[in-house]
């Protein structure tokens, strides 16, 4: 099953460069958070093109399309080892801050295999990324690796409870199920779903829901404000339309891996 999700990854990644490389795009047909910023760090936004889902009419935005708030962060390449990459990160913030801002190619780089999803609801306009590091800051966190804010507003221009969406959380792989490590909160149900190819666990609580999933390298916490009515389709696209990260970091890339380099003008 890791094996075939994986692969449905890698197939999804190598359509989308095919169109970054031979038309700058795909057709509509084609493709089925956290610490404050100045808005000095915001870029120009990402004047992404309103799509639907085939067959249910479901407004979406492709997740490359909208504006990355730390991409003017780092280099326009970004190579070596992660443990290097996050060094490097790390050397850029001071004092015991633990969500360290990066941008997408350097997220790609230090966390290689990670996964992103193709496609957000169109009230998603901005993306803050962290990776998050352990309290020696020597090193990435042992439980969360990488968080995103999916913003609504200028990210931070707003209380998240009011500017963002939801968030996506990445950690690495558990034992114990997610049941059972969000018993403990103010939790309303904790059920089972499928969602494509993913064995996905959903957790309610009175501010959102949680989809939780994992591909076999990475563990996946998509948290959505609002009510189930409103978000439980909005999750089902973006878990099920998974990409590699590096293709959402650049995706005229014609290479995937640790080594990324940037050719856009972003």
């Amino acid at each position: 099953m890791i094996d075939h999700m994986k692969g449905h990854w890698v197939k999804r990644g190598a359509m989308l460069l095919a169109c970054a490389i031979v038309a700058a795009g795909c057709s509509e047909s084609s493709l089925a958070t956290l610490g404050g910023r100045s808005s000095d760090w915001i870029g120009e936004p990402g004047n992404a093109t309103v799509q639907t889902v085939p067959g249910g009419g479901i407004p979406i935005v492709r997740s490359v399309e909208v504006s990355w708030v730390n991409d003017s962060l780092g280099a326009s390449a970004v190579t070596g080892e992660p443990a290097d990459i996050v060094a490097a990160i790390v050397s850029r913030s001071e004092g015991p801050e633990r969500y360290i801002q990066a941008s997408r190619l350097e997220i790609a780089a230090a966390l290689p295999g990670l996964g992103f999803p193709d496609l957000l609801p169109p009230e998603i306009t901005a993306i803050t990324s962290q990776l998050v590091v352990a309290p020696s800051r020597d090193r990435l966190d042992d439980e969360v690796f990488a968080a995103f804010g999916l913003w609504t507003v200028e990210p931070y221009t707003k209380s998240r409870s009011v500017g963002q969406r939801g968030t996506l959380v990445v950690s690495g792989l558990h034992t114990t199920s997610a049941c059972e490590r969000f018993a403990a909160g103010a939790v309303a149900a904790c059920t089972s779903e499928t969602i494509g190819l993913f064995d996905a666990t959903r957790i309610d609580a009175e501010s959102g829901q949680t989809w939780v999933w994992d591909d076999g390298t990475y563990e996946y916490q998509l948290f959505l404000r609002g009510s189930l009515d409103t978000n439980s389709d909005v999750a089902d696209f973006m878990v099920r339309n998974g990409v590699p990260f590096a293709v959402v970091a650049d995706p005229t890339a014609r290479v995937l891996g640790t080594s990324v380099t940037s050719t856009s003008d972003e």
